[in-house]
């Protein structure tokens, strides 16, 4: 169950460093507003209105792309 969510854009050119770095942006703000509701005893997930994806972690082919282009990740 998701009990708070926060969009963050995807641009073109966006990366998995800077896809992290926005969604840290907004990570505390989300939680605060999940231990809110869970604090009210509101406990209704958001209503989602996206389609069901799914992406998976970082292959090691992956991490071998972002070390040969020298891309610093946490």
């Amino acid at each position: 169950m998701i009990l708070a969510q926060s969009p963050v854009s995807v641009e073109p050119g966006d990366t998995i460093d800077t896809l992290y770095q926005k969604c840290f942006g907004v990570s505390a703000q989300t939680v605060l507003t999940a231990l809110k509701k869970i604090e009210s005893g509101d406990h209704s997930p958001v209503s989602n209105h996206y389609l069901d994806s799914y992406y998976s972690l970082p292959t090691k082919k992956h991490w071998q792309e972002l070390r040969r282009r020298k891309v610093k990740f946490i």
